[in-house]
């Protein structure tokens, strides 16, 4: 797979940094735990999208686009070994 651009790498991690901290705020929030999923879903670190759409599913498990983008996150993480 072809690598994140050296631009977008910072601000990435920039962005997973400040979602981390609004989520350090409001741990029960599963809007703002999937908002970083996401952004690790974008910077292919899928092992932590898969635990932050797993946390989403503790928070709301009737979360079905949780569900969708978690399912896809282990597909884009490949096979486990």
């Amino acid at each position: 797979a072809p690598s994140q651009p050296a631009a977008i790498r910072p601000a990435l991690a920039a962005r997973i940094q400040s979602a981390g901290q609004a989520i350090a705020a409001e741990p029960r929030n599963p809007q703002l735990v999937s908002a970083r999923a996401a952004l690790y879903l974008a910077a292919r670190d899928y092992p932590a999208a898969i635990a932050d759409y797993d946390r989403v599913l503790e928070l709301a498990p009737d979360t079905a686009a949780a569900y969708d983008e978690r399912g896809s996150a282990k597909f884009m993480a490949g096979p486990v070994e």
